[in-house]
């Protein structure tokens, strides 16, 4: 995978980039619309960020737990392959998806409910599940990302300040897209300065995801 620059370029005068405008009734969304912003930071950043504490990184999380390590078929053409040392746990009520935990590192792994490109998939996921929870957030570039499978993929870095979340937060998201169209979004983060410590793994979950 191509290694994004060194720090994530800012967005003009500091500031996020606008969300998107307002969506037609019944078009998809990636995560529930009645939910709060402390509602979403809960459901795709983990619970323990919220109330600021990480040393609750590695309570229960509520869901279906998943054997870590094994492969897991998110849904009929999409496998995903867990690193060693990550918990898993499919989270309920909301679009298919994992949540994976090491430590205070996080990912979220979710079948994409919109069409698009691996660049539409991240800006959707940026724009529809980043943005609204964002302070202030920074992007790299989208660049392309070199498959085994030989699909489409992309990913950008960021860095951000989150409502309700006492440290920046680093990371990568990836976007996989199969010939099918089924899209794969892959997000992982952990406290600033920490992220490059499980950047492999992270990598690693988007070289090895299987997506038809």
């Amino acid at each position: 995978m191509t290694e994004p620059p060194g720090v994530p370029a800012t967005a003009p005068n500091g500031t996020p980039p606008p969300p998107p405008p307002p969506k037609a009734p019944g078009e998809a969304r990636w995560l529930p619309t009645a939910l709060s912003l402390v509602v979403l930071l809960f459901v795709s950043f983990g619970g323990f960020v919220v109330a600021g504490d990480t040393s609750a990184a590695t309570q229960e999380i509520t869901g279906d737990e998943t054997e870590p390590g094994e492969p897991i078929e998110l849904v009929p053409g999409v496998v995903i392959h867990p690193p060693q040392g990550w918990s898993v746990t499919r989270p309920e009520g909301q679009a298919p998806s994992l949540r994976l935990a090491s430590g205070i590192a996080q990912m979220y792994i979710v079948v994409s409910p919109v069409a698009g490109d691996p660049v539409q998939q991240l800006d959707a996921y940026l724009n529809e599940v980043l943005v609204p929870q964002a302070s202030q957030i920074s992007t790299s570039p989208a660049e392309s990302i070199d498959l085994p499978s030989g699909h489409p993929a992309a990913y950008f870095a960021y860095l951000g300040s989150f409502e309700g979340v006492n440290a920046p937060l680093e990371g990568e998201v990836a976007a996989v897209v199969a010939p099918s169209g089924t899209a794969v979004v892959i997000d992982g983060w952990a406290p600033e300065g920490q992220f490059v410590s499980v950047q492999q793994d992270v990598r690693a979950t988007v070289l090895a995801a299987e997506v038809a």
